[in-house]
């Protein structure tokens, strides 16, 4: 015979935001950032979720903050849009994958150095504030304008085997035509 054993678990609001960017671009390229929210506590938690550009921001173009929701690094057609005004409700263990993509001015000069962070306001259902843990800061310094080799990687995780594509994408980001190759090593 033994004594019944009774626990109660305290509820546990937790929220950790990562993502550190740092790029180099040139005048008129388009950036991302990329960013997770995770709910690491043991209840559900509505968060607003907003970009704030920093340094030079006036620089920087077009910005539009999305929910990577079949994360694969980019922003399509099954992906959510942000606005300000915009809540997402966050189950215990969820997280979320968040870009941020904007264009760097024509007007940017080289060595300018363009920031941006990811802004977030977290509460319990009850309306409990929850201050987050971690960073999101993006960073971008500007190149002189020359070829730009932009790479990407996509993972896509299917039921029996993870599909990867590789993406190259070349832009002259000069003001004069570039001169033509015989030999590329």
């Amino acid at each position: 015979y033994s004594n019944p054993v009774e626990a109660i678990v305290a509820e546990v609001p937790a929220l950790e935001i990562n993502g550190y960017s740092d790029l180099v671009l040139s005048r008129g390229a388009m950036g991302q950032y990329y960013f997770e929210i995770s709910n690491t506590g043991n209840m559900p938690l509505e968060a607003s979720i907003g970009i704030e550009d920093l340094e030079n921001a006036g620089y920087v173009q077009g910005g539009q903050l999305a929910l990577d929701l079949n994360r694969n690094g980019l922003i399509d057609n099954g992906d959510r849009i942000l606005s300000n005004s915009d809540v997402v409700s966050l189950s215990p263990d969820e997280s979320f994958q968040i870009i941020y993509e904007f264009q760097v001015s024509e007007l940017a000069v080289p060595d300018m150095v363009l920031t941006s962070a990811l802004t977030l306001t977290a509460t319990t259902l009850g309306g409990d504030v929850i201050v987050p843990t971690g960073t999101s800061e993006g960073i971008s310094t500007l190149a002189t304008g020359a070829l730009e080799l932009e790479k990407s990687q996509t993972i896509a995780t299917q039921n029996d085997a993870d599909v990867i594509t590789y993406t190259l994408r070349l832009r002259n980001n000069s003001d004069d035509a570039v001169t033509g190759y015989d030999t590329i090593n």
